[in-house]
């Protein structure tokens, strides 16, 4: 994973968490991960992580409330 951004409008938070870079905006409404790999194969299973990541995400926000 190379960058996280969360939100839109102004910056209210820039900094690193091991690896990747994180930005947090002011609004808290979408949020985009960029990540690479070295080849196709590596990127494709990081892809799918990234993918199911999303749903587990909201179904733990989701169990939480």
């Amino acid at each position: 994973m190379l960058r996280v951004k969360l939100g839109t409008g102004r910056r209210v938070w820039r900094g690193r968490l091991a690896q990747p870079h994180l930005a947090l905006n002011a609004l808290p409404t979408l949020g985009m991960t960029c990540c690479g790999a070295a080849s196709e194969r590596a990127l494709r299973s990081r892809w799918w992580f990234m993918v199911a990541g999303g749903p587990a995400v909201t179904a733990a926000l989701v169990a939480l409330l």
